[in-house]
Order: C-alpha cells, then sequence, then structure tokens
C-alpha cells in the first residue's frame, strides 16, 4: 500500500498485486514484483463505525496498482450511509511486471462504487500519463472540481528525468491546461496554496520545484493556478538541486500559530525534539539556528543543562520521563528514537563534556531490576543506546560507518566482534 483516501465517511484502502518477495530482498535487489494471481481489490472501511469493529466492504477490480491518489468523496450525511463513493487516482496498467525498471504509464481514473449493489464502474478521465496528483486540500473529502500534476511534456510516455509540465485538470468540463518550463526541465509535485479561506477553489497559487537541466540549477517557482498559461508570479533560484520526484507539504493549523511543542507533522515527538535531526549537517544547522552560540543556548535548554550539573537526578523532574509522553513536551526525550542521538549534538558542536554531563544524567534512569530499561525497549533500542554511552562510543550518521568518541563508564570493555575478533576499551580512569 503506497497511499490510501479519506472520503466524509469512508477511509479508502487499496489492495493491488505488488507483493513483498524475500528471496528477491536476499539477492540484494529490490525486493518487489508484480503478482496477477494475487488480484485486485479496494475497501470502503465506515470511519465512524470502525471505532465499533466494523470490518471493510472490498470491491474486486481490474488488475492495476496505484501509487497516488488525487481524492475521493461520497454522497452520504456526515456520519451516515453513503450510496456512492467516488475515488480519482492514477492508475498503473501494471507495475514492475518483468523487472524493477518496468514502469508503465500513469491514466488518471475515477472509480464509483456502489454500496446498495456491491458493484464498482471504473472510468479514464485523461489520456496523458501524470504522477503526483494534488488538489485544493480544502476539498478532501469532498467532490473537487480541480486538480493539478506532472506530465510528460512530450504527450506520450513519461520517462524518468524527461522534460515535464505542471497539469491542471477540470473534472466538470474534461479540459486540460499546461504550464511549460520548457525542453530541459521536469517539474516537482504542485503544491495549491489558497489565498484565503474564502478564496474558491483554484483562486490561490501553485507552488513547486523546477530543475533545468541546461545549468543544472533548480529554483522555486510559484504559479497563478487559476490561468496555467501566465507566467511563473515568483521565481527564486535555489543554492542546491532539489531531487528529482521530492513531494509533500508544509502546513499549520489554520487561523493558529505554530507551537513547537506541537506534535502536527511530527510522530511520537515534538519539533523541539526532532529540530536535532540534522546530524550530516551540524554546520547547516548551526547556521539556521542563529550560529553556533545560539544552538548551543538553545541545546543547554533542550536538556536544562545547568539543572543536570548540579544534580544528574534532576533528569526525573526537566525531562519526558513518560514512557508514552510523546506530544505537547520541549525538553530530552530519553525514551524514545527521535532525539536519543541529541546528546552528542554538543560533541559535534565543539563541547563534548556537555555531553558526557548529559549521559551520566541519563544513566541514572537506568537499573538491574526488571523495569531497568527507561521508556519501551523497541526491540533492543534502549538497551543498545545504554550499551554504546557506557562504552563510550556512538554512531554518527547512520550509514557512515563512524562514531562520535565521548568519556566511558567503565575504565575497561571488552566486546566479542565475533569471528574471533575483540573490541578492547582501556582508559586511564572512567567517568563514573
Amino acid at each position: 500500500v503506497h497511499d490510501f483516501a479519506i472520503s466524509r465517511n469512508y477511509a479508502i484502502f487499496l489492495d493491488l498485486p505488488v507483493v513483498f518477495d524475500i528471496e528477491m530482498a536476499l539477492t540484494g535487489t529490490m525486493p518487489f514484483r508484480w503478482d496477477p494471481a494475487y488480484g485486485a481489490r479496494i475497501g470502503l472501511l465506515h470511519r465512524g463505525r470502525a471505532r465499533e469493529g466494523a470490518q471493510p466492504i472490498w470491491f474486486d477490480i481490474p488488475l492495476c496498482y496505484v501509487f497516488h491518489i488525487m481524492n475521493a468523496w461520497d454522497d452520504g450525511a456526515p456520519g451516515g450511509d453513503a450510496r456512492f463513493v467516488w475515488l480519482d487516482a492514477g492508475r498503473h496498467a501494471s507495475m514492475w511486471d518483468g523487472g524493477p525498471d518496468k514502469f508503465e504509464p500513469c491514466m488518471l481514473h475515477r472509480w464509483r462504487f456502489d454500496l446498495q449493489t456491491g458493484t464498482v464502474h471504473e472510468e479514464q478521465l485523461d489520456d496523458v500519463s501524470h504522477a503526483f496528483p494534488r488538489i485544493d486540500d480544502r476539498r478532501t473529502g469532498f467532490a473537487n472540481r480541480y486538480g493539478w500534476g506532472v506530465a510528460p511534456r512530450n504527450g506520450s510516455r513519461d520517462e524518468m528525468d524527461a522534460p515535464t509540465v505542471i497539469a491542471k485538470w477540470d473534472l466538470v468540463t474534461g479540459n486540460r491546461t499546461v504550464h511549460d518550463f520548457g525542453p530541459t526541465c521536469t517539474t516537482g509535485e504542485p503544491v495549491f496554496v489558497p489565498v484565503s479561506q474564502a478564496a474558491t477553489e483554484d483562486e490561490g497559487y501553485l507552488v513547486t520545484f523546477v530543475h533545468d537541466a541546461s545549468d543544472d540549477s533548480s529554483r522555486f517557482v510559484v504559479l497563478d493556478a487559476s490561468d496555467m498559461g501566465n507566467e511563473p508570479l515568483a521565481v527564486v533560484p535555489l543554492p542546491q538541486r532539489v531531487p528529482h520526484g521530492f513531494h509533500g507539504s508544509w502546513f499549520a493549523d489554520v487561523g493558529s500559530g505554530f507551537d513547537p511543542r506541537g506534535d502536527h507533522g511530527f510522530h511520537e515527538g515534538t519539533a523541539w525534539q526532532y529540530q536535532w535531526l540534522v546530524r550530516q549537517d551540524i554546520p547547516g544547522l548551526t547556521a539556521a539556528m542563529g550560529g553556533k552560540a545560539e544552538a548551543l543556548r538553545r541545546l543547554d535548554l533542550f536538556f536544562d543543562y545547568d539543572a543536570l550539573l548540579a544534580d544528574p537526578n534532576a533528569v526525573r523532574k526537566s525531562w519526558v520521563v513518560g514512557p508514552y509522553s510523546y506530544y505537547s513536551q520541549f525538553r530530552y526525550n530519553p525514551n524514545n528514537e527521535p532525539d536519543l542521538h541529541a546528546p552528542w549534538v554538543y560533541t559535534l558542536m565543539g563541547q563534548p563534556w556537555k555531553t558526557t554531563t548529559v549521559l551520566r544524567a541519563a544513566e541514572t534512569l537506568f537499573g538491574n531490576g526488571p523495569s531497568g530499561v527507561t521508556g519501551n525497549d523497541d526491540l533492543g533500542t534502549m538497551s543498545a543506546w545504554y550499551l554504546f554511552s557506557a562504552l563510550g562510543m556512538y554512531p554518527d550518521t547512520p550509514g557512515s560507518g563512524r562514531f562520535i568518541l565521548h568519556a566511558p563508564r567503565f575504565a575497561r570493555a571488552e566486546v566479542d566482534m565475533g569471528n574471533g575478533h575483540t573490541l578492547r576499551i582501556e582508559i586511564g580512569r572512567a567517568h563514573v
């Protein structure tokens, strides 16, 4: 499952014949393949009754694959039953049928599900391949008139890295218009931004990234969403290339400001905790924070460093100590993955002694009893974190093969590396 949809009353799930193959994975190749024997079906789950144990209603459809959905809607009253549910999405006739380079074109299709008769009607809405369909997000789950996406410039089969345009569909009239950036340009996913909350459906802006192969440059472009023929409203050159296929959205609550302790856009954590996940570019992170002094001040606040320096046991008051207290927090959470690496940011910013102070304070949360591991061990995550912190070394950016050194807890330690190899760590005096 790559994507799913919601209408006013239903969640829509796609169960399609691209399957995981463990044998392929073990050979190091892409582990997904086309399996026509698996079949294809789409399930509609009533969102209100799902809490009471309701199961999806499944509709068999002709074999196909779907990466991205444009929208879905139904004709039911809020919380009620619908007669029809509609789904607009990009349909591939097959995917990876015969190899990882077998990528069939993606055509905009509409499915209409009849919940009374159990039948489904399918129709193709356009004859040009596309990718990354988007709508005015205010229409998510409701009938929409307009949609936007990326289409091949030559109007036929799309090839990876071939020139593209931004297409706009009028789903009422069936018309398609495009904005063409030129024969050497590829475009990213177009995101619609309304001029105001009272604006009509296409009254606003399209924002996207554009790469120009002629000079290997990228730029951020703002278009008039209501008229694709107009020149861009704004073009902002970017200092580096944005990868082809990059897509997503920034968002905030309507009518409210951003709260760095909030959970919107973050899983099992907050912006305060996720802000340190830039180990691959610490100079860039410090610059974005206003310089090293300001970044270190923010890091001190994050750990409540002065309190820890005075009493390591202050962590039980200063930090997030509930194993599932993920949200509405602005301090270090020693129980969960998003910020477990944060103590070593001190080292990467030139203050390694503070890393050791934080680690010794964190280690007070561990004990030798049945509940001696802080938080949820998550298949050994917290146990491994403790071992690394006690040994005096911690993995840098995953996949780099580098370790960050700090003061170990023990004067001597040995690690059996297998195949007759032993890692021995010895120091003159441990920092207990």
